[in-house]
């Protein structure tokens, strides 16, 4: 089983990936994404994946199988892991609780955002397929994201109250990295108790 579980939640392009990745640098963690078992699953039905159809297929699960669906199938796949995890794409309040009920202390929940024009920057820099072309239009996504109406649905706002932090990422990729570790290193001691 892991000895550690780190799981990471954010808003749209608030910089989660990075924070991921240097996470999972800094933990020499294997890395397991929600999404990407969205994505492999549109990909096997010949879908095309775009943040619309993720979305639409995570919340048929969700309503068919339960919140915790997505995240119980990357519980079993960390459990096979001798080190440290990390979980991208926490998008649900049930994906969050499932993962603590299946690694209890062992697993810590971050929440990556950054403020909402910011975000946008980065959105419209990055151009993912998809993705929003209006402020908006990412107004509206951002806003259906957080809320908390579809009980199957993505409910950010529950996600980030969840969370045992929020990391911050307003600025460079040098100062999330900075913040990355800090945070870590702020959690080293209930870390260490955890993995003992």
């Amino acid at each position: 089983m892991a000895r550690l579980v780190l799981g990471f939640a954010g808003t749209i392009a608030s910089g989660k990936g990075e924070a991921v990745s240097e996470a999972a640098k800094i933990l020499r963690a294997k890395t397991f994404s929600l999404s990407d078992e969205l994505r492999h699953a549109l990909r096997k039905k010949r879908k095309p994946v775009t943040r619309k159809s993720l979305r639409a297929l995570g919340n048929a699960l969700r309503k068919k199988y339960g919140t915790g669906v997505l995240a119980g199938r990357i519980a079993a796949k960390a459990r096979r892991v001798r080190g440290n995890a990390v979980v991208d794409s926490i998008r649900c309040a049930g994906e969050a609780q499932a993962l603590r009920k299946a690694f209890g202390k062992r697993f810590v929940l971050i929440f990556v955002d950054a403020p909402l024009s910011v975000r946008f920057a980065r959105a419209k820099k990055r151009a993912r397929e998809g993705e929003i072309s209006s402020f908006a239009d990412f107004r509206k996504v951002d806003a259906r994201e957080m809320a908390d109406g579809e009980k199957w649905g993505h409910s950010l706002r529950k996600v980030r109250k969840m969370a045992d932090a929020v990391l911050k990422n307003d600025e460079s990729l040098a100062v999330l990295h900075r913040r990355v570790r800090a945070l870590l290193t702020g959690f080293s001691s209930r870390l260490l108790r955890a993995v003992r």
